[in-house]
């Protein structure tokens, strides 16, 4: 994990409650766990992290115009999309997060 990631992680988990004025809720500890373990698999530097109202988090990467978006939710569970190539595709997380991080690599 590097320095900017594990900085965002940090600032997320100090978040209190109402963090953005809108009846926000801390980051769950479930969601922040995941993020690290993910984090710490992934290939290249995460280009956006940001924490959901909900209590849980947005990992993004994007490289040659193409994306994957995580959502880790407050309860663990995790949703992705992708745009690979022109291509959509989304779905909930089983099995393929390292699938997902490895696509990013290929052009």
């Amino acid at each position: 994990m590097t320095s900017y990631e594990v900085g965002k992680l940090a600032e997320m988990a100090n978040l209190e409650a109402d963090w953005d004025s809108y009846g926000s809720v801390p980051i769950a500890k479930i969601a922040l766990d995941i993020a690290a373990s993910i984090l710490a698999i992934a290939p290249q530097e995460a280009t956006d992290i940001g924490p959901l109202c909900n209590g849980g988090i947005d990992l993004e990467w994007e490289k040659d115009g193409n994306e994957l978006l995580l959502e880790i939710w407050p309860n663990g569970a995790v949703t992705w999309v992708t745009t690979i190539g022109g291509h959509s595709d989304c779905g909930r997380y089983v099995s393929r997060i390292e699938q997902l991080l490895d696509s990013m690599e290929k052009p």
